[in-house]
Protein backbone atom coordinates (compact mmCIF):
# COMPACT_ATOMS: atom_id res chain seq x y z
CA UNK A 1 0.00 0.00 0.00
CA UNK A 2 1.40 3.00 -1.10
CA UNK A 3 1.03 6.48 1.15
CA UNK A 4 1.43 9.94 0.17
CA UNK A 5 2.79 11.82 2.93
CA UNK A 6 2.65 15.04 2.18
CA UNK A 7 2.23 17.72 -1.34
CA UNK A 8 3.79 20.56 -2.12
CA UNK A 9 2.02 22.00 -4.77
CA UNK A 10 2.33 25.28 -6.81
CA UNK A 11 -0.88 26.33 -8.31
CA UNK A 12 0.62 28.49 -10.86
CA UNK A 13 3.41 26.60 -12.23
CA UNK A 14 1.40 23.43 -12.34
CA UNK A 15 3.98 21.77 -10.30
CA UNK A 16 3.86 19.05 -7.00
CA UNK A 17 6.37 17.86 -4.60
CA UNK A 18 4.91 14.68 -3.75
CA UNK A 19 6.19 12.02 -0.70
CA UNK A 20 4.93 8.70 -0.84
CA UNK A 21 5.91 6.29 1.50
CA UNK A 22 5.44 2.40 1.09
CA UNK A 23 6.85 -0.64 3.68
CA UNK A 24 9.27 1.89 5.21
CA UNK A 25 10.77 3.30 2.42
CA UNK A 26 9.83 7.37 1.18
CA UNK A 27 10.61 8.52 -2.03
CA UNK A 28 10.08 12.58 -3.23
CA UNK A 29 8.24 12.45 -6.65
CA UNK A 30 7.79 14.94 -9.11
CA UNK A 31 4.35 15.76 -10.53
CA UNK A 32 3.48 18.64 -13.88
CA UNK A 33 1.46 19.28 -14.95
CA UNK A 34 -0.96 19.44 -12.28
CA UNK A 35 -4.36 20.99 -12.12
CA UNK A 36 -5.47 19.97 -8.84
CA UNK A 37 -4.64 18.43 -5.68
CA UNK A 38 -7.44 15.26 -6.15
CA UNK A 39 -6.22 14.81 -9.41
CA UNK A 40 -2.60 14.13 -7.76
CA UNK A 41 -4.40 11.62 -5.63
CA UNK A 42 -5.84 9.51 -7.92
CA UNK A 43 -2.35 9.28 -10.48
CA UNK A 44 -0.86 7.70 -7.96
CA UNK A 45 -2.23 4.75 -9.14
CA UNK A 46 -0.04 5.07 -12.39
CA UNK A 47 3.05 3.32 -12.84
CA UNK A 48 5.93 6.36 -11.45
CA UNK A 49 8.46 7.09 -14.07
CA UNK A 50 12.46 6.91 -13.83
CA UNK A 51 13.81 9.82 -15.40
CA UNK A 52 17.17 9.91 -16.83
CA UNK A 53 18.09 5.99 -15.87
CA UNK A 54 21.71 4.58 -16.02
CA UNK A 55 23.55 1.48 -15.07
CA UNK A 56 20.74 -1.23 -15.56
CA UNK A 57 22.39 -4.02 -14.12
CA UNK A 58 21.65 -7.56 -12.72
CA UNK A 59 21.16 -7.38 -9.10
CA UNK A 60 21.73 -10.55 -6.96
CA UNK A 61 21.20 -10.00 -3.97
CA UNK A 62 17.01 -10.21 -4.67
CA UNK A 63 16.24 -7.61 -2.41
CA UNK A 64 13.82 -4.78 -3.38
CA UNK A 65 15.94 -0.85 -2.61
CA UNK A 66 15.22 2.48 -2.58
CA UNK A 67 18.28 4.81 -1.37
CA UNK A 68 18.40 8.50 -2.19
CA UNK A 69 21.58 9.34 -3.95
CA UNK A 70 23.08 13.58 -3.91
CA UNK A 71 23.48 13.74 -7.46
CA UNK A 72 20.46 15.75 -7.69
CA UNK A 73 17.12 16.25 -5.45
CA UNK A 74 15.53 14.02 -6.71
CA UNK A 75 17.77 11.07 -7.59
CA UNK A 76 17.74 7.24 -6.30
CA UNK A 77 19.12 4.39 -6.47
CA UNK A 78 16.69 1.32 -6.85
CA UNK A 79 16.62 -2.29 -7.06
CA UNK A 80 13.61 -3.74 -7.62
CA UNK A 81 12.62 -7.32 -9.87
CA UNK A 82 11.66 -7.12 -13.59
CA UNK A 83 7.75 -7.24 -14.00
CA UNK A 84 7.39 -6.29 -17.62
CA UNK A 85 10.12 -5.20 -20.26
CA UNK A 86 10.34 -1.60 -19.52
CA UNK A 87 8.89 -2.07 -15.33
CA UNK A 88 10.32 -3.10 -12.23
CA UNK A 89 8.69 -3.25 -8.91
CA UNK A 90 10.61 -1.89 -5.91
CA UNK A 91 8.77 -2.77 -2.65
CA UNK A 92 4.48 -1.73 -3.86
CA UNK A 93 6.05 0.69 -6.06
CA UNK A 94 5.72 -0.11 -10.38
CA UNK A 95 8.63 1.93 -11.51
CA UNK A 96 8.75 2.31 -15.64
CA UNK A 97 12.28 2.42 -16.18
CA UNK A 98 12.45 2.23 -19.99
CA UNK A 99 13.93 -0.73 -22.16
CA UNK A 100 15.55 -3.14 -20.43
CA UNK A 101 18.60 -4.86 -21.86
CA UNK A 102 17.68 -7.80 -23.90
CA UNK A 103 19.41 -10.15 -21.64
CA UNK A 104 17.73 -9.49 -18.49
CA UNK A 105 14.74 -11.92 -17.87
CA UNK A 106 11.45 -11.31 -16.40
CA UNK A 107 11.40 -12.12 -12.33
CA UNK A 108 15.39 -11.03 -12.00
CA UNK A 109 16.00 -8.25 -9.76
CA UNK A 110 18.14 -5.42 -11.59
CA UNK A 111 19.49 -2.14 -9.74
CA UNK A 112 19.82 1.40 -11.66
CA UNK A 113 20.47 5.24 -10.82
CA UNK A 114 17.61 7.31 -12.07
CA UNK A 115 17.85 11.39 -11.58
CA UNK A 116 13.66 11.85 -11.10
CA UNK A 117 11.13 9.85 -10.28
CA UNK A 118 8.27 11.40 -11.93
CA UNK A 119 4.39 10.68 -11.61
CA UNK A 120 2.59 11.45 -14.60
CA UNK A 121 -0.86 12.70 -15.00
Amino acid sequence: MILINSVSYDEESREADVKLTSMGASIVCYCHPAENLDQIYKSIKNPLVAFLVSNIMVDNDNVYKIQKTNHGYYSYFLCGKVISNTKIQVEDFIIEIGALPNDIEIGKYVSCYCLRLDIMI
